[in-house]
């Protein structure tokens, strides 16, 4: 990919059984009109999502960010009680004809956890044979469902520990996508030199950048987004099947629409990989620490030499 180019790659995380049944759907359809491929990465597990209440008195701001982005509206009662007054209910073994439907679309199809909470909460204190098995209860699910071997994951909520990066290198999957920063790396963490290939989110999500209150409506979105994959280079974002997939479509539908008008080429994030891989010396070789991020409660793995940018709150001056 050249360097002049803007290209903008779409990492989809399912984290949630309603965003499975209703937001993955509708994002199919907006995708398939506009003969988009995206990557998709669900997690496989439990619906666990009233579990994530105990935040509220553990992360710092995580309230703030839960009003401001109507989290709330965003995914329903029923999910909010999941888990706890509510029953979990299975997200990727409920639904096994959308993995269908997502691999004859020409989508990509990976692992984001087994049980998100647990994993987004967990996976930092955890050791290696605990680790071990919450990967390897979503690799296992995912070969029943679909079949065949994940060649891709995607960290729950960004979280990373070096007892994950090491089990991922005894799989052969091509590539993660746990961190966040600037362009593919290899990472190391704690002084363990993983083996694989990571393609981190590059931008800011949408419920970052109205949680931290640097956008205030679907306009300031917009223009966000327009100026900032605008810029020559490849993006990588993360939507939300419960987001852009539900309350957001109509609003994603004109992102996709206004960045086509501007000659953003959309890539996936396997061409963006096997671009990377296919001359693998000139691959960097990253650090990644837990940091905090503007408009996210709690900190997330961040590519070392990226901090400084991504820890610089995005202003409303910026979006307006």
């Amino acid at each position: 990919m050249h360097a002049d180019q803007c290209v903008l790659s779409l990492k989809v995380d399912v984290d949630t059984y309603r965003g499975m049944e209703a937001g993955v759907p509708a994002l199919i359809r907006i995708l398939a009109r506009r003969r988009v491929r995206a990557a998709f990465f669900i997690a496989m597990g439990p619906d666990n999502s009233g579990r994530a209440v105990i935040r509220f008195f553990t992360k710092r701001g995580f309230l703030k960010k839960m009003l401001r982005s109507n989290a709330a509206g965003m995914y329903g009662i029923r999910t909010a009680l999941s888990g706890t007054l509510l029953p979990a209910r299975q997200i990727a073994r409920s639904f096994p004809g959308r993995f269908r439907a997502l691999l004859d679309g020409g989508h990509e199809v990976g692992v984001h956890g087994y049980d998100h909470v647990r994993w987004h909460d967990g996976i930092p204190r955890m050791g290696p044979e605990e680790t071990r098995e919450e990967f390897g209860r979503a690799c296992r699910l995912f070969r029943e469902i679909a079949g065949g071997e994940p060649a891709c994951s995607a960290a729950p909520g960004w979280a990373c520990s070096p007892r994950q990066l090491a089990v991922q290198d005894e799989t052969r999957m091509r590539y993660h996508s746990d961190t966040r920063g600037a362009e593919p790396f290899l990472p190391v963490m704690d002084g363990y030199r993983a083996a694989h290939l990571q393609v981190p989110t590059t931008l800011p999500t949408l419920d970052e950048l109205l949680g931290s209150g640097a956008c205030r409506d679907a306009g300031d979105l917009l223009r966000y987004y327009a100026g900032a994959i605008g810029r020559p280079g490849t993006h990588v974002l993360t939507v939300h099947a419960e987001a852009e997939g539900m309350g957001w479509a109509g609003w994603f539908e004109a992102l996709l629409d206004d960045l086509a008008s501007r000659g953003v080429r959309l890539a996936t994030m396997r061409e963006i990989a096997e671009e990377a891989l296919a001359v693998p010396d000139r691959i960097p070789r990253r650090e990644i620490r837990m940091a905090e991020i503007p408009g996210r409660a709690g900190p997330v793995a961040v590519d070392a030499a990226s901090m400084e940018r991504l820890r610089a709150a995005p202003t409303t001056r910026i979006c307006r």
